[in-house]
């Protein structure tokens, strides 16, 4: 299948990662794992770096643990891999995010904090003190 984006992943387990790997690929998305010493690079950086083939470095001390999605690739495909998701009933990613022309220039670590900030307002707003949280794809 043709390739239509690139999905960096960063703190999958090795099963979990397996799991979304092959439905990405099923989508024609290209993955990417963002090794901890990466994380500091921005998102086009490490879009750029694995496109050019040089590799990612060696694990080392997260600047985050949890798992965090960013997809860059057209609305389409974003939206027949959340579709995958729910078909395959794969845990969510609470921390996901399209590629924009403002994002692209954020490090992984700044856009995680975003993405953090940004679910603790919506489950704030949707889930008031008491009540069960759902976690959706």
């Amino acid at each position: 299948m043709k390739e239509t984006g690139t999905v960096l992943l960063f703190n999958f387990s090795s099963v979990r990662e397996q799991e979304i790997e092959s439905l990405c690929q099923s989508c024609g998305l290209h993955v990417v794992r963002v090794a901890p010493p990466d994380f500091r690079e921005t998102i086009g950086s490490l879009l750029m770096k694995d496109a050019k083939g040089t590799g990612l470095a060696a694990p080392a001390q997260a600047a985050f643990s949890e798992e965090m999605m960013v997809i860059a690739s057209d609305r389409s495909t974003l939206e027949k891999l959340l579709a995958g998701f729910r078909e395959r009933k794969l845990k969510a990613v609470a921390l996901k995010a399209m590629v924009t022309p403002v994002n692209i220039s954020w490090t992984s670590v700044v856009l995680h904090e975003h993405l953090k900030e940004e679910h603790e307002r919506m489950n704030r707003s949707l889930h008031p003190a008491g009540e069960e949280k759902i976690n959706e794809p």
